[in-house]
C-alpha cells in the first residue's frame, strides 16, 4: 500500500523515479516501457 502512495505523490515529469518504484512495487516489470508504465500507474490510481 505504501508503494501506491509514492507512486501517487511523484510529479509526472519525474518519470525515471516512478520507473524505479513501480519496479520494485510490480516486482520488476523492467520489460515495460515508460509509456505502458504510465497507463498501469494511471489504472493502478483510478481503481483506487
Amino acid at each position: 500500500m505504501t508503494n501506491k502512495i509514492l507512486i501517487f505523490r511523484v510529479p509526472k515529469r519525474s518519470t525515471n523515479f516512478a520507473n524505479l518504484i513501480a519496479q520494485e512495487s510490480f516486482g520488476g516489470f523492467k520489460y515495460i516501457k515508460r509509456d505502458r508504465l504510465r497507463q498501469e500507474v494511471t489504472r493502478m490510481l483510478t481503481k483506487m
